[in-house]
């Protein structure tokens, strides 16, 4: 039974009890049961008091639970949402309608150089000089809807702006209200220089194609007429013309094959290759250019570089493009020296220096660009491809190498490639 009814049923019991006595004694009577209700109605009023506390306090231990049961679950969104954001590779920015800061992340920080910024408190002008950042943001708010731009923008710890797209979100609370935008920075300047290159190469292939092919033809009609004609003497001056022009397209076309080989990700297979042997064999293989131009070439190879851990073919490429090179651009009588010496890190340094003209200062940074000449005339009258210290770049870059260019105006150049060894490949 629970406490109301055992109360109520002890009540109705001592009142007839009462009743039953008053008749007989009704004054010591009467005064006993009023002090017996009025301590029953004590115990049932602390009863009464005594569960509401306790239910009181039970409910508020329950409150505090769901309390921190929701703070530490807002905490961990907020910790998961820090870490996502940090992760994301794009630079992202979040504004009011104001145009303040709500939030960024630690890319744009890194991009940027957000030293200084308050969120809540710096404007988005105040961050962005060029304009058209802010004129995006205003528009995405203002027409409600998504809005991209390409925009070139100052980095921090860079001289040179890179190129981002932009795209502008509008941000809408959960009853659809548009309290500000968020943009996404993401950087496309290596698709744009990889793009540029992309048109580069096709328009150099194009003209470098065209020029032999169109003596080619030339020569070649004109051959045929001269031999309708029954003019015989310039016969043999045009057939060496065409021939020289075929082959310098069979010279590009092979050089074009091997860069695409490489750039592609071609095996290399390395293995011990003789270092002085290798150089022999190449001036060998290039001696009618060097006894043409009267020149002098030597090979130096210094102790512990007598062998280099290497693919044979490619570094054999190598070489040959840096010697014939030298001979190539280093006048008559010239001199031309290949050394190879102990490199950095326990691998292998291939010197190739001539005392030709040099390359001037505002070309050095292009001279492993494909088709780069620094004097195209003299390239073409020699017969180059502009390919060759392209495909040298590239082949020593496979093997986990690097190539540096030192020249002197006047004095000379000098190519250096370093080759790692076994334990660095």
């Amino acid at each position: 039974m629970n406490a109301p009814g055992f109360g109520l049923l002890l009540l109705q019991t001592l009142l007839v009890a009462a009743g039953m006595l008053l008749a007989d004694a009704p004054v010591p009577w009467l005064v006993a049961f009023t002090t017996l209700f009025a301590g029953i109605s004590a115990w049932r009023v602390r009863a009464l008091l005594g569960d509401a506390e306790e239910d009181r306090d039970v409910e508020l231990t329950r409150m505090q639970g769901d309390l921190r049961e929701s703070s530490e679950a807002l905490e961990r969104e907020r910790a998961e949402l820090s870490v996502l954001m940090s992760s994301i590779s794009e630079a992202i920015l979040a504004v009011d309608e104001s145009g303040k800061i709500l939030f960024f992340n630690d890319r744009f920080r890194a991009f940027f150089g957000a030293v200084g910024l308050t969120e809540r408190k710096t404007t988005l002008r105040e961050v962005f000089r060029a304009s058209e950042v802010a004129d995006v943001f205003q528009q995405a708010q203002r027409e409600l809807n998504p809005r991209h731009s390409e925009v070139d923008l100052s980095v921090a710890g860079e001289s040179q702006p890179r190129t981002f797209d932009l795209a502008v979100t509008p941000l809408r609370s959960l009853q659809g209200a548009v309290y500000g935008c968020v943009g996404v920075f993401h950087d496309v300047t290596e698709l744009k220089r990889a793009e540029r290159m992309r048109i580069d190469f096709v328009a150099n292939v194009s003209h470098e194609l065209r020029s032999p092919l169109t003596a080619i033809k030339g020569y070649s009609d004109t051959l045929r007429s001269d031999f309708e004609a029954g003019r015989m003497e310039d016969i043999p001056g045009f057939v060496d013309v065409i021939s020289r022009n075929a082959d310098r397209l069979m010279a590009l076309i092979g050089d074009l094959l091997d860069l695409s080989s490489i750039e592609s990700g071609g095996e290399i297979h390395r293995q011990w290759v003789m270092s002085g042997e290798l150089s022999q064999r190449v001036l060998r293989q290039l001696e009618p250019r060097r006894a043409q131009r009267n020149m002098n070439a030597h090979v130096e190879v210094e102790p512990g570089a007598e062998r280099i851990y290497a693919d044979p073919g490619r570094l054999e490429q190598v070489l040959v493009n840096l010697v014939d090179n030298a001979f190539k651009y280093t006048q008559e009588g010239g001199r031309v020296r290949v050394a190879w010496e102990k490199g950095p890190g326990g691998g292998v340094r291939l010197r190739v220096a001539d005392n030709g003209p040099g390359i001037p200062e505002e070309s050095r940074a292009r001279i492993f660009e494909r088709f780069y000449r620094v004097d195209k005339a003299r390239s073409r009258e020699v017969g180059g491809t502009g390919l060759g210290l392209s495909i040298v770049k590239h082949i020593v870059q496979r093997h986990g190498g690097s190539v540096e260019l030192r020249s002197t105006p006047g004095q000379g150049t000098e190519f250096l490639c370093d080759f790692p060894g076994p334990e660095g490949t």
